[in-house]
């Protein structure tokens, strides 16, 4: 087990690598300051992405052991700090990332339905989940209250690749990050309840808990 910890550490030490590359890459194309792009392109940077894509990896390669779900966590995982790096630094969430989620989870689907699980194992409880997330995002926008496009479509995505149950559980994550967040802006003096800020790094902070801390999971193992 610990030589598949460390294997994992090592391929989260290089996806990590990768990935700030690529999320140079999409922050390159969508700003002409210079700023944004040398913020996450320090060695300081580049070091504590490739030690928390590590970190991550090997948490993964511990708690899971097929390897199609360990592909799916950590991309996901690793999709999401790059969503969440690129909206901090420009407040855009990228539709190639988003669609990357999707099709993360569409192989996940295709493996799964291949191993013989039927329709309603394998691909309902995506939809479910997109359709749910989708709704969820949407209906403020329809009563005034501003949601951006790419956050209801990041949801969206989660939504699909957590299903409806990992897709709540988080929501519930992001929102009580978001009102520590808030608390501290209170606290502070640097905002209120109606600052504007961006939903990405919370939700994806909710994603990466949801996928090592199940609550179905950690449910079945009290109920026993």
């Amino acid at each position: 087990m610990l030589a598949e910890v460390i294997y994992g550490a090592l391929l989260g030490l290089l996806a990590g690598l990768a990935f700030q590359r690529v999320t140079v890459f999409q922050i390159k194309r969508r700003t002409d300051e210079s700023s944004k792009v040398e913020a996450v392109n320090t060695p300081m940077a580049i070091a504590l992405w490739a030690l928390l894509s590590a970190a991550l990896f090997g948490i993964v390669f511990y708690i899971e052991s097929e390897t199609i779900v360990r592909l799916q966590y950590t991309l996901i995982m690793s999709i999401a700090i790059s969503i969440s790096i690129v909206d901090i630094d420009i407040r855009k969430i990228p539709n190639e990332s988003v669609l990357a989620l999707l099709i993360v989870r569409t192989i996940g689907i295709v493996s799964d339905l291949v191993e013989g699980k039927g329709f309603a194992e394998a691909v309902l409880p995506s939809l479910i989940g997109l359709a749910v997330a989708f709704l969820i995002y949407s209906v403020p926008s329809m009563v005034g209250v501003p949601i951006g496009a790419g956050d209801t479509k990041y949801s969206a995505a989660i939504g699909f690749c957590l299903g409806i149950h990992g897709f709540l559980e988080a929501s519930v994550i992001m929102a009580l990050a978001l009102f520590i967040y808030w608390i501290y802006l209170k606290i502070t003096k640097r905002g209120s309840s109606k600052t504007v800020t961006m939903q990405g790094p919370y939700l994806s902070l909710g994603v990466m808990v949801a996928l090592i801390f199940p609550l179905e999971k950690i449910v079945a193992v009290f109920a026993k």
